[in-house]
């Protein structure tokens, strides 16, 4: 139960840094190129970002899911010897 709340944290963590890199070009309004275009650079942060989004928010339910599934678990019966 401990461990998945650790891991909880870091998968929030990382969505957080996901989200920054995903609307990061919007927040500091990367320039446009003489297209009205984003560069392949840019273009390339919002997929990381949307990747790293996926990749925690998908961590963060399986963690969340085997914490809860742990939690509901009746308590193992201990041996005495």
């Amino acid at each position: 139960m401990r461990g998945s709340i650790r891991l909880s944290v870091i998968f929030v963590v990382g969505a957080a840094v996901g989200v920054w890199s995903f609307i990061e070009p919007w927040v500091i309004d990367y320039g446009f190129g003489a297209q009205h275009q984003w560069s392949p650079s840019t273009w390339s942060n919002v997929w990381i970002g949307a990747i790293v989004i996926g990749a925690s928010v998908l961590g963060l339910v399986l963690s969340v899911a085997a914490g809860l599934r742990a939690a509901s678990a009746p308590p193992a019966a201990q041996e005495s010897s």
